[in-house]
Order: structure tokens, then C-alpha cells, then sequence
């Protein structure tokens, strides 16, 4: 069964992740054209939202929960990584190589791993960047890293990311190891804008598709039916929810969006 939780505090939402609290932790990336209005959301599993403003928080786009009990995020605009304790208090980060950072996640060496979408008009210096809690970067780029969007750690040990080359309309799913060694794994042009991507309670990777649908990929690269509601409209973020679920942004119609078990293909 899908559900929607929507609000005034729920505007143009993109990542989402579980946090440490128990609750679901998203970024409302704000009102174009400036996205000025940028914020931080939380919602608990009852559909109860918060919302946090301020220094520090600049059109976000991903969101995970880090090995320090804190939450970490991309600010798009700001071409940095943030990061905000349960409380509210937010931290930046910047460095030469974090170019339009868009998804991150924790990744099973310790530090936090984020995508670089690279720079316009073409975006052909996309990267895959890594974060230590401390705030030190690293950065891996080469063939495979096409365009990159979202990233999750997958139940291999492995990195996993979108990748959606509006150049050449290419959609593909990229793997990365901790060591850097990139895999790719081609989607096909019948889905459009490959964005959010998790681990799922399946053991499979679960990702979204601009053209209202949820998808799966087993970590072998093989690819599941997908699954396509009237309540998915446009979705972008995507994570594991601590209710079993998976919880999702549709920025079409500024909801949070669940699917419970019972819907999968």
C-alpha cells in the first residue's frame, strides 16, 4: 500500500534516510528559481514534520545518516557538505573537488561517500567523492561515473549509484568498491532520469525513474519489475524506513511517499 504525507513544510522534497532517532530525515531542496528556502525535514514514522532553516543549509539534495549519530547532506548550491546532529546544530564542509554534490550515503569503510554531478552544460566531470567524519575529501572519476545522481551502500560491501547522461540519454546503474573500482551496469533509454537509490529489505537495490515508477537491481546487475502507482509522481529520494518499508520524495506533488512489502513486484 502507498501512502502520502504532505504539509507546508514539505517543499520540492529530493533525499530521504532513516535516522538515528528512529525518525525519517529528508531535504526540501526550496522554491525555484533560487531555492532560497532550502531545508532540512524530519517526519516520524506517524507522518509528524519538522523543519530546519538557517547558515549552512543551501538547496540540499541527499541525505544519510553517518557513523557519528548525525545527519549529513549535499548542498547543491553551495557546492559543500553539511551536517546536522538530531538537535538541529549545522556543520559545512568544503573542498576544491565537491562540484554540485548530490547524493550521499555511509559507506561501509567508515566515511561518507557522495556523487559529484559535475559542471554545466554538459556535466562530463561528474565523480564519486568520499568524506571522512572529519571533513576530508577524496575523489574517483574515470569511465562508469556518467552524470552521477544518488548513491547507496549496497548489501555486497559495494557503492551504488544512478547514473542518468542527459547528453546521450543513457540510464545505467554504477557500482563502485571502497578500493574505487567501477562497474556499469546499462538501464536501457525506456526509463527516463535514474535518481534515488537504496538498499532494501530484500537484499536488492531499489531505485526511482522520472516517469513515476520504483525499480529494483539485484547486486549480481540484474534487473527486477518495477512497480508504478498514481501516488508516484515524480520521485526522486528513496530509503529504507525503520517500519519496513520504503519510504520515497515525489517532487511532482510535494509528498513523502511509503511502499510497504506488500506492494513489491
Amino acid at each position: 500500500m502507498v501512502s502520502n504525507f504532505t504539509g507546508a513544510s514539505i517543499s520540492n522534497p529530493l533525499g530521504i534516510v532513516a535516522g538515528p532517532d528512529g525518525n525519517l530525515w529528508f531535504t526540501n531542496v526550496g522554491t525555484p528559481p533560487n531555492y532560497l528556502d532550502g531545508s532540512i525535514g524530519r517526519i516520524t514514522p506517524a507522518g509528524v514534520v519538522s523543519n530546519f532553516t538557517g547558515a549552512g543549509i543551501s538547496a540540499p539534495q541527499g541525505i544519510a545518516a553517518g557513523p557519528d549519530g548525525n545527519l549529513w547532506f549535499t548542498n547543491g548550491s553551495g557546492n559543500s557538505i553539511g551536517r546536522i546532529t538530531p538537535a538541529g546544530v549545522v556543520s559545512n564542509f568544503t573542498d576544491a573537488s565537491i562540484n554540485r554534490p548530490q547524493g550521499i550515503v555511509a559507506g561501509p569503510d567508515g566515511n561518507l561517500w557522495f556523487t559529484n554531478l559535475g559542471t554545466r552544460p554538459n556535466y562530463l566531470d561528474g565523480s564519486i567523492g568520499r568524506i571522512t567524519p572529519a571533513g576530508v575529501v577524496s575523489n574517483f572519476t574515470g569511465p562508469g561515473i556518467r552524470y552521477p545522481w544518488r548513491i547507496a551502500a549496497g548489501p555486497d560491501g559495494n557503492l551504488w549509484f544512478t547514473n542518468s547522461d542527459l547528453n546521450t540519454n543513457t540510464n545505467s546503474i554504477g557500482r563502485i568498491t571502497p578500493a574505487g573500482v567501477v562497474s556499469d551496469f546499462t538501464i536501457g533509454i525506456w526509463l527516463s532520469y535514474l535518481r534515488g537509490i537504496a538498499a532494501g529489505p530484500d537484499g536488492n537495490l531499489w531505485f526511482t525513474s522520472s516517469n513515476n515508477s520504483i525499480l529494483r537491481i539485484t547486486p549480481a546487475g540484474r534487473l527486477l519489475s518495477g512497480f508504478i502507482d498514481r501516488r508516484i509522481s515524480d520521485p526522486l529520494g528513496i530509503a529504507a524506513g525503520p517500519d519496513g518499508g520504503m519510504w520515497f520524495t515525489n517532487s511532482g506533488n510535494s509528498s513523502i511517499g511509503r511502499i510497504t512489502a506488500a506492494n513489491s513486484p
